[in-house]
């Protein structure tokens, strides 16, 4: 018995790294069986059995696995008082409710296995930075190889911007790019202290990435990163000044060029957009009495013909009455056709529904979604179409699926975990303020961050996978016995 599990453990550098490696193919391949209308069932069972593969063998070799047992329960427990509570009002779909959970709930268990491979076997650690830089690479080849074929899709496809990538979510890429960048960017500062033309290459490399994606998030990550890491490597060693400056420099580079970005591109196509909105929404109000330039109606006649544009979903399922209350009657078009604003309303509403069982353990998925017409904006035409009013950020999003019950306990998951780095920094900074703690530190704010503002990790398969190597990482290196001072290369 000892033998197997000597030789499980030995494999488990290797199961790590294949583990990351497998998102962006898995990904890509996402993007392609789509493309060419296959099973979603596919693209789920591989990655599942994935998972299950690498959180199963972790607890074979683990020497804690009462860990794993309580985690179990506790998952268990809750799925049990979920599931009472959405078939209140009554199933519609518990296969979409079950993979909504299980997108969410992965999160613990691969943290959990992240937590105890490190201990069980340092090298996994090693395995896991080179996995990660990894999948740098390939998603920057990807996104190469499809600009230069003619099939990248584009970040925004309605406007033809940004390049994407074979891949599926921009939200999504835009939250891994930073994280990867982050951390890539001070793997390479160790790797090579105080040598330019490295770190120059990586600031191209990971600044391009984001500046070409073209969201709002992934341009503003380059001056933040460039800002943070300048500050942080100096507060590390003044001797990286030369890295430091040279990464400040770069990012300011990037910044500089706002103006011929897609993401300017996409903001000035939003701008136009935005006045042409308004004034339909104008012309829909006039003929009941509304002054071109109101900001607000009680009129019921008005607000149904300007609701009617971007919140008919909204209306067609609780009244006008009730989404011109939660509205207060406006007619401002950044308020009608906010869609992050709709999705988080009528959720509320939903919720309110329910009642307390919803708010302690969530609502079905199936339930975010209405049937209306819809006005689509860019082929100027009204079209009859089911809106899906899942959340676009994922601490809303949780909320919502899962109820306060689940909140807590990814909140606490990620409080621990942000809690225990903070403390180490504050107990021994000079040991702990190295250029990878500062990248998988840098990576946890950049979790959080685009977690409040998309949907983009915490309910994606792929992205729980860098949001629980993030998090072990960080507790990884801010532990004493890892001092990265005498701790092994990448």
């Amino acid at each position: 018995m000892q033998k197997l599990r000597k030789k499980v453990l030995d494999l488990l550098p290797a199961l790590t790294l294949l583990i990351c490696i497998l998102q962006p193919v898995l990904d890509v391949f996402g993007f392609w069986a789509e493309d060419l209308r296959l099973p979603d069932a596919v693209l789920t069972v591989l990655r599942a059995l994935g998972f299950l593969a690498f959180i199963l063998t972790v607890f074979i070799v683990s020497r804690r696995k009462k860990r794993f047992v309580i985690l179990a329960a506790a998952i268990l427990i809750y799925l049990g008082c979920h599931f009472w509570a959405v078939s209140r009002p009554g199933l519609l779909n518990l296969y979409s409710d079950i993979k909504e959970q299980m997108r969410i709930l992965m999160l613990l268990p691969l943290t959990l296995s992240f937590v105890c491979a490190f201990e069980e076997n340092p090298r996994t650690f090693s395995a896991l930075k080179r996995g990660l830089l990894t999948n740098l690479i390939i998603i920057c080849a990807v996104m190469l190889i499809s600009s230069l074929t003619g099939t990248d899709p584009h970040t925004y496809f309605s406007k033809n911007t940004g390049v994407l990538g074979w891949f599926l979510w921009p939200n999504g890429q835009c939250a891994i790019l930073c994280v990867l960048s982050v951390i890539a960017l001070t793997l390479v500062c160790r790797r090579w202290p105080g040598k330019l033309l490295p770190m120059l290459g990586a600031c191209a490399v990971c600044f391009l990435a984001l500046f070409l994606l073209g969201t709002r998030i992934s341009f503003a990550a380059i001056p933040a990163i460039g800002a943070g890491l300048f500050v942080c490597l100096l507060v590390s060693d003044r001797r990286l000044l030369p890295t430091a400056l040279t990464v400040l420099l770069v990012a300011l580079a990037f910044t500089a060029m706002y103006p011929f970005s897609p993401t300017a591109r996409s903001q000035k196509r939003s701008a136009e957009n935005a006045l042409i909105k308004q004034e339909r929404i104008n012309a829909a109000v006039a003929p009941y009495g509304v002054a071109a330039d109101a900001k607000q109606t009680d009129n019921p006649d008005a607000l149904a013909a300007a609701y009617r544009y971007g919140l008919q979903g909204l209306v067609d399922r609780f009244g006008l009455e009730t989404v011109s209350e939660k509205y207060g009657g406006s007619l401002a078009e950044t308020d009608i056709f906010d869609n992050r604003q709709k999705k988080i309303v009528f959720n509320e509403l939903l919720m309110e529904e329910q009642g307390t069982p919803a708010k302690l353990f969530g609502i079905e998925v199936s339930r975010m979604r209405q049937r209306t017409q819809y006005y689509d904006f860019y082929p100027d035409n009204w079209v009859d179409m089911e809106e899906i009013y899942s959340v676009e950020n994922d601490f809303h999003g949780i909320f919502f699926s899962g109820g306060l019950c689940l909140l807590l306990l990814i909140c606490g998951l990620f409080l621990a975990f942000g809690l225990q780095a903070l403390l180490v920094m504050i107990r021994r900074p000079k040991s702990v303020m190295q250029p990878e703690w500062i990248g998988f530190a840098g990576a946890f704010c950049f979790v959080i961050l685009t977690s409040l503002l998309t949907s983009a990790l915490l309910r994606q398969a792929n992205g729980t996978v860098y949001v629980a190597a993030v998090l072990a990482g960080l507790r990884h290196l801010s532990l004493p016995a890892n001092d990265q001072t005498s701790e092994g290369a990448i």
